[in-house]
């Protein structure tokens, strides 16, 4: 080999060594910061906490009232399963905007809002406790007269 190969071999490798000593304080930073899921994305977080399950409710007002859409059949089910566990994995950057317009397609009656509530359990570092995580998403409706 000539000399100039063994020096880009040497770049390589130490470019290589680099990113795989720095990624898991970014890793870290970012379960902490913006609530990923630990053990996802080259998880070295997982080491210093457990996956924990996300849960996501639904509120739809309709005429003033509240009325919270229970899954009834296992399409909705597998949707509000499919949509926490997205929401687990990507933490604060997860927005639920096709969650809601599906549940605006299928929906009989045509909410004024609807509510997303996301709560999940994190580790806090401070506390060394688990603490709950509760974010809501309120997406005001228009409804359009033809």
């Amino acid at each position: 080999m000539d000399n100039e190969t063994l020096i880009t071999k040497k770049r390589i490798s130490i470019f290589l060594l680099s990113i795989f000593l720095i990624w898991p304080l970014i890793h870290t930073y970012l379960v902490f910061k913006y609530e990923i899921n630990p053990w996802k994305f080259f998880g070295w977080s997982m080491y210093i906490s457990p996956s924990t399950a996300t849960t996501i409710k639904v509120i739809a007002k309709v005429n003033n009232k509240n009325h919270y859409l229970e899954p009834k059949t296992s399409t909705q089910k597998a949707l509000l399963k499919d949509h926490a566990t997205y929401s687990n994995n990507y933490g604060k950057f997860y927005e639920p905007n096709k969650l809601v317009e599906e549940i605006i397609q299928k929906i009989d009656k045509k909410p004024d809002a609807i509510k997303i509530i996301v709560e999940k359990w994190i580790f806090s570092p401070h506390s060394t406790s688990y603490k709950k995580s509760t974010k809501e998403y309120t997406y005001n409706i228009s409804h359009k007269n033809n």
